[in-house]
């Protein structure tokens, strides 16, 4: 298993395997979108600390790494 994306494409179209994708797609879409909210609104607020914006950042990478945690066990990709 690559840890960060799937090295291969599973074959099979079944209910799982879609529903595995589509969680991990999901999961990394709004990783990113609310990424991007959090350091836009950290920006604003002027938040000077650069550890709040690397912590805000791999808090979402997690999330993200949980849609692909779920794919792999959905999909076994």
């Amino acid at each position: 298993m690559s840890w960060l994306w799937p090295r291969g494409v599973n074959e099979d179209a079944s209910v799982a395997v879609r529903v595995g994708r589509l969680l991990h797609w999901s999961f990394v879409g709004l990783a990113l979108l609310f990424a991007t909210i959090s350091v836009v609104a950290a920006v604003q607020r002027r938040f000077a600390e650069p550890v709040f914006y690397v912590t805000v950042i791999l808090i979402w990478f997690g999330f993200a790494m949980l849609g692909r945690g779920l794919r792999y066990l959905l999909a076994r990709e």
